[in-house]
Order: structure tokens, then C-alpha cells, then sequence
């Protein structure tokens, strides 16, 4: 392996690629109907199905089983009403008809409700399946040290549709097929000694008289499905769009370590998407026993067809045998068996839906314990995106004493920054940044020095030499404000909280620094500090107010060192200098990468990367 190959490996993101190629390598891989689909979807249901695991999805199976196996029994009672009508009409008696039918309706409505039923378990085994897969998802993935990782992996194409659209069709596809496997075999085998001599006939005047009436029925019960359904998409798009914004501002909540409440923000639009889908489960029930009224009445009109012919006289002239070989053409039994033939034939479809999910979920379940096992190799299990440790992240406000100025800093040793694309952008770096002296980088475009910026906080590792923390200075102590302003979604308080609760910021906090940024005025604009105003925030600011609003976030978090990637580009020259004066008054060490010449005044140290792996370090005059 050469010099630079090796150096690449140390990256934990893949280079940028031609669509094409990632089409191709896409093609190439070995996903499909195999070994590997089995074990993936092995892994999931034992994960899934384990009585460990949140949301109960083991015991709405188990329930989803007994509930279809106690409608089968019903079917099958159903299916035993033939024989009367079979006495009945042999018999030629029409004063026993009324009776009949009496107790034909009774069974068959068990057997309807028995249907519903399963249709309604079967739903709340669905949602439930799919909230405890999309939150293991999230479990595993909006973590610290994965995040970042799996996002920038090429093989791993739309991340946020695997959790959202690819979870969904999963549950939905596994509760059909997991229920057709478990009861179908049995029951063909069953009908197919029950009903060795079935066939069927409706009347087509009849038939089509009898189509109308119920379409018109399930019209009626349509529109309020209709509409939950309409909610519950509506709601996939938003979770969707959320987890597309994570996609985008992904080196911007890695920076900031907002993993944890990144996935409390997920969780909780997951809770809104699930309500939605427990309300289209509800409203499909009287879709169902319409349709299913149709379905199984069905069977007592069939029986009225033949008897007008039979009690004509039109049979008179055939055996009674002749008469019920007849009689059993319209038997249900007969079609229910096709039925559940086409069932089984129908799963080969599904089973390749499955294994497409299956093999899309299980990539990225792969991905990021692979990442998060690699981690804690190298570093032991010191992952601080617990909520416990969040807090160790924040200082409280108040200038720093002059002791805790030269108290630490950070050590940068031969060391070697290069791009995913094998290019050198800094060769041999040594430089000492200690806490009361401000850094200034500059260069070019393209020269490395955002590059820079992600070795200092992490995102990428030195591809030779040593990055380390001096004194008491430590990783939890750096605050980064990347190059675009995140801004996250929630309330006026949750943007100045954050990657910490909103309960962390107190309202006369929460006016103070707004006031120092020149923001007061976004107390008036908004209908209150606490008001969700969920993805909004960057239509509701400029650029610039987007600036100083994370500015306003640094200086409540009021960090030992914060390192701002030109996060005073879309501000003028006078708000520029104020709100470096705040950072001072608070005694902020600054790493800031920038053009401009108005931020050299507010460094002492300037680092000028010069591109192709030079550079210098200058002092600045003030």
C-alpha cells in the first residue's frame, strides 16, 4: 500500500465520486435474494422481536398469530354453512329458508369480525414493528463518532430513507409475509382435503347489481381513511425532510455534538408520524367490514342464485348427487383455497421487496456498529453523547481568570492534513495554540482550511503526527461553529440551548445574550420564547441574524476555546467587532478562519496556509 493509500485509510469518509461511478459500484453489489438477505433479516427479527426490546413488538405478534388462527377456526365454520343450504335445497323445502340464511348470517358475521380483527392486529403489529426498528435505527446511528461517518460513506446512499421510507415498507412487507408463512401452508393443506370437489358460478346481472351496491357502501366509509391516510403521509414528509436536514447539516451537528438531541428531536417527530399511523389503522376498520361484508355475503347471494333455478323446477330432472355435485361448484371453500394458493404465489413478490429492505436496513445497522465498535476500540468507551455528560460540554458564563488563560491548549505535532482525495493540503504541521491567545487562519480557497478545522475537532484524524490537548484543556472544552449556521428545530430557547435541553436556558440568560448579539428584538417577533416553530428558522432569519444567532448560542455556552469557521462572513464590519469584544469580555480563546482583513485585529497569531502542504505563523501587531 503506497504513502498516500495508507493515509487515506486513516480518513473514516470516502471521496467524492461521479454519479456514475457510485451507480455502477451500486450495481455490483452482492445484495439480493441470498445468504446474506437471510442473515440480515435474521439479525433484524431477533433484534426486533427480542422481549428486550421497547414497544412490545414479540407479544403484538404473538397476538397477531392467535387473533388470524381464531379467525380461520371462524372461516371454518363458515365454510361448514353450505351443507345446509345443501340439506335445504335437496330437501326442496322454501319454508326452511328464512332459518337457514338466519343462522348463515350469524356465522358469517363471526367470521367478519374475525377478519376485521386480523386486519386491525395486523396494523397495530405493523406501526409497533416500525417504531421500535426506526428508533434502534436511531439508537444507532445519530450517535457521536457515527454520525459523521456514515454519512460521508459513498456506499451508503440516502441514509435518511433507509430510516423513514425503507423501515416503513420493511414492517409492512414483514407482516404480510410473516403471516402468510405462518398460517397459509397450513390451511391449503388443510381445504385441500375438505374441499376435494369445489367449483363456483354467480349470476352476471346479479353480480354486477350486487358490485354497486357495495361500491357505493365502501365510498361512504372512504373519506375519513382517505384523510388519515393523506395526514400520515403528510407526516412522512416531514420526518423525512427532518432526517434530509441532518443529511445536510451533518458536519455541523457533529461539531457542535448535537447526536443526543438530534435524536430526541427524531424521536419526537417519530412520535407524531406513528400517532398518524395509529389513526389510519383505526379509520381502515369500517373500510374493512365493508369490504369484508361483501366478500363473505358474497358466498349467501351465490347460494340465492342457484335457488331461483332449483326452486323453478329448472333441476328437477338431476340425482340428488347430481343436484349437490352442483350445489358445490359455488362452494366458498373452493375459492378460498385458490385464495390462499394466490397468497403464497403473491409472497414471492414480497419476499423481494424484503430482501431489498432488509439488505438497505441491514447495511446501514452494519455501518454503524462497525464505526462505533472501531471507536471504542481505539478509544475505549469514553463516548460523551450521553445526556449525562452533555453538561460538561457547557461553562457557565463569566469572564475566566488569568491563570485559567494559560492553563492548556492544543499541540499540533508533524502533523499531515489531507482531503479524501489523496491531495496534501498540510504538510508537517507543528504549532502551539494556548488559551489567551487567539489564532487567526487564513489562505486561499481551497488551501485546507476548513480541512484544518476538522482535524483540530475530530471529524478527521491526523494522517501522520499528533494532535493532542495541553494542561487541563480537553476535548468537551472546544466549542466549533462551523461554516454554516445550524439552526435546529424547535423554539426560540432551543436554538440558544443547543446541543443542550431548553430547560438549560433561563429566560433573563436567554434576553442577555440575545441582547449582546443585537437580537432582543426576536423576543417581540415571536409568539414566545418557548414556541415550536420547527423547521422555519431559516426562512424566519437573514444570513446574518442566522450568525448572530449562533453567536449568541457560543456565548451562553461561553466555552475555554471556540473555534469559528468564517462565522462573521454575513455580518458587517461594526457586528463583527462586537461580538469578538463579547468572546473577549468572557475570555474566549478563538481559533477563527476568515478573509476578512478587519479579524486580524482580535488574534495574536496568524496561520497562512499557502496550499500544496506550505505554511506559515506570523505574530500580529495590534
Amino acid at each position: 500500500m503506497s504513502l498516500v493509500n495508507e493515509k487515506l485509510a486513516l480518513l473514516n469518509i470516502d471521496a467524492v465520486e461521479p454519479a456514475d461511478k457510485l451507480e455502477l459500484k451500486a450495481e455490483r453489489l452482492p445484495y439480493g435474494f441470498n445468504r446474506l438477505f437471510l442473515w440480515r433479516l435474521l439479525r433484524l427479527v431477533s433484534v426486533l422481536f427480542s422481549p428486550r426490546t421497547p414497544g412490545q413488538v414479540l407479544y403484538y405478534y404473538i397476538l397477531f398469530i392467535l387473533v388470524s388462527g381464531a379467525n380461520e377456526a371462524a372461516v371454518y365454520y363458515a365454510m361448514k354453512v353450505p351443507s345446509e343450504f345443501y340439506t335445504l335445497l335437496l330437501g326442496k323445502d322454501p319454508s326452511q329458508l328464512g332459518p337457514v340464511i338466519g343462522r348463515a348470517i350469524g356465522i358469517l358475521l363471526g367470521a367478519i369480525v374475525g377478519k376485521t380483527l386480523v386486519t386491525f392486529v395486523g396494523g397495530l403489529f405493523e406501526f409497533h414493528l416500525r417504531d421500535a426498528l426506526t428508533r434502534y435505527l436511531h439508537s444507532l446511528f445519530l450517535r457521536r463518532h457515527v454520525f459523521y461517518s456514515v454519512l460521508s460513506d459513498n456506499d451508503m446512499d440516502n441514509v435518511d430513507q433507509r430510516i423513514t421510507q425503507d423501515a416503513d415498507k420493511f414492517a409492512n412487507i414483514t407482516r404480510l409475509v410473516f403471516q402468510a408463512i405462518i398460517i397459509s401452508p397450513a390451511l391449503i393443506i388443510y381445504y385441500i382435503v375438505e374441499t376435494w370437489k369445489i367449483v363456483g358460478y354467480i349470476g352476471p346481472v346479479l353480480s354486477l347489481a350486487y358490485f354497486i351496491l357495495f361500491a357505493v357502501l365502501s365510498r361512504l366509509v372512504m373519506s375519513p381513511a382517505v384523510k388519515a391516510i393523506f395526514l400520515r403521509e403528510r407526516h412522512e414528509g416531514i420526518f423525512r425532510f427532518l432526517h434530509v436536514r441532518l443529511r445536510t447539516f451533518g458536519e455541523s451537528v457533529a461539531m457542535l455534538h448535537g447526536e443526543s438531541i438530534e435524536r430526541r428531536s427524531a424521536d419526537r417527530a417519530l412520535d407524531a408520524l406513528i400517532h398518524r399511523q395509529k389513526m389510519t389503522v383505526y379509520w381502515q376498520i369500517p373500510v374493512t367490514f365493508v369490504n369484508q361484508i361483501s366478500s363473505y355475503f358474497g358466498s349467501i347471494v351465490t347460494y340465492l342464485f342457484i335457488a331461483i333455478p332449483i326452486f323453478n323446477h329448472r333441476y328437477d330432472n338431476l340425482t340428488p348427487i347430481e343436484l349437490t355435485a352442483l350445489i358445490s361448484q359455488y362452494s366458498a371453500m373452493a375459492m378460498y383455497l385458490i385464495f390462499q394458493f394466490t397468497s403464497i404465489v403473491e409472497q414471492s413478490t414480497n419476499f423481494v421487496q424484503l430482501a431489498g429492505f432488509a439488505n438497505r436496513i441491514g447495511q446501514l445497522v452494519e455501518k454503524a456498529e462497525r464505526e462505533a465498535h472501531a471507536h471504542q476500540s481505539e478509544h475505549g468507551d469514553d463516548d460523551d453523547n450521553d445526556d449525562d455528560n452533555i453538561k460538561d460540554v457547557l461553562i457557565p458564563g463569566g469572564k475566566r481568570s488569568t491563570e485559567e488563560h494559560g492553563s492548556g491548549g492544543i499541540q499540533f505535532s508533524d502533523v499531515d492534513v489531507i482531503s479524501p482525495a489523496g491531495k496534501t493540503l498540510i504538510s508537517k504541521l507543528n504549532l502551539s495554540v494556548s488559551l489567551g491567545e487567539n489564532l487567526l487562519v487564513t489562505g486561499p480557497n481551497g488551501t485546507g482550511k476548513t480541512s484544518f478545522v476538522r482535524v483540530l475537532c475530530g471529524l478527521w484524524p491526523a494522517a501522520t503526527g499528533e494532535r493532542t490537548y495541553t494542561g487541563t484543556l480537553r476535548n468537551s472544552d472546544v466549542y466549533l461553529m462551523p461554516q454554516v449556521p445550524y439552526l435546529t428545530s424547535g423554539s426560540l430557547r432551543a436554538q440558544i440551548a443547543y446541543p443542550q435541553p431548553s430547560s438549560s436556558v433561563d429566560d433573563a440568560r436567554l434576553a442577555t445574550v440575545l441582547e449582546w448579539v443585537g437580537l432582543f428584538y426576536l423576543l417581540g417577533s415571536v409568539d414566545s420564547a418557548d414556541t415550536d416553530y420547527g423547521t422555519e428558522w431559516p426562512r424566519m432569519l437573514s444570513p446574518g441574524e442566522a450568525q448572530k444567532l449562533v453567536f449568541a448560542r457560543l456565548l451562553h455556552a461561553c466555552p475555554r476555546l471556540a473555534v469559528l469557521d468564517e462565522a462573521t462572513s454575513a455580518v458587517d464590519a461594526s457586528t463583527e467587532a462586537q461580538l469578538y469584544a463579547n468572546c473577549r469580555a468572557l475570555g474566549i480563546t478563538l481559533i477563527s478562519v476568515g478573509h476578512r482583513d478587519s479579524l486580524r485585529s482580535n488574534h495574536q497569531v496568524e496561520l497562512r496556509l499557502h496550499g500544496d502542504g506550505h505554511y506559515t505563523i506570523s505574530a500580529l501587531t495590534q
